[in-house]
């Protein structure tokens, strides 16, 4: 198993992020080879690309590393598409598609000031005008697994936005059917239940509680540790 991480330099949390999902992987999937395009830690060690933010949009600049990537060569045909704030919690073999239910849905409980907002709307207007009656919402906050020849379909056909939920558009693009779950971010600690996947935000990253929950969790360096 492939893991992708398009990695920026806006960490409040010195990069441990990364450092835990990797561990996380680790101990919970198959995972051989790890590819991180953009900013490296310096403790890091796996095959890097690197690639600088274009602007302070973040849609955008995570568009132009998954491009970088595909251009480096480096990609497995089949690989898993991560975010730094992503934990594996529990063992598999592979990687499901997940999907949290229809866009039109999601667009109606998404706040109006909110920056995804408009992306969205967007990305609603674009499927249905390619035929798609019900579009579904893969912006799941958990690993995706992709095939790099669908990702690079994918760029091409959605080429002339400017940015765009990929998730979502690719999704629904090569008719993925991905399992109906709820999404696994918490943005207030708790002690989480059982589950597969765990993602947190910026202000959870901060609190000592969380730190020490997964500090605790997971204490076992990875291989790509310095």
């Amino acid at each position: 198993m492939q893991l992708l991480y398009p990695l920026g330099t806006g960490s409040k949390w010195g990069d441990n992020e990364l450092r835990y999902s990797l561990r996380s992987a680790h101990r919970h999937t198959p995972v051989t080879n790890v590819v991180v395009v953009g900013h490296r830690p310096h403790w890091l060690q796996c095959t890097h690309v690197p690639a600088v933010d274009l602007s302070s949009d973040k849609v955008g600049n995570v568009l132009h590393k998954l491009r970088t990537a595909l251009r480096s060569g480096l990609l497995h045909e089949e690989f898993v598409l991560m975010n730094d704030d992503f934990l594996f919690r529990q063992k598999m073999a592979s990687v499901p598609v997940l999907v949290r239910g229809s866009l039109a849905d999601r667009l109606r409980t998404m706040p109006g000031n909110s920056y995804y907002k408009p992306l969205h709307e967007r990305a609603l207007i674009e499927l249905r005008a390619m035929g798609m009656a019900e579009p579904m919402d893969f912006g799941v906050h958990a690993p995706m697994p992709l095939r790099r020849t669908e990702v690079e379909r994918t760029l091409r056909t959605f080429a002339h936005l400017p940015h765009y939920p990929f998730r979502t558009m690719h999704g629904n693009l090569h008719g993925l059917r991905g399992e109906l779950v709820a999404d696994p971010k918490m943005y207030v600690w708790r002690t989480p239940e059982p589950a597969p996947f765990l993602s947190y935000d910026d202000g959870m990253a901060g609190d000592p509680a969380f730190r020490a929950w997964v500090r605790k969790e997971l204490p076992t360096p990875s291989p790509w540790e310095a």
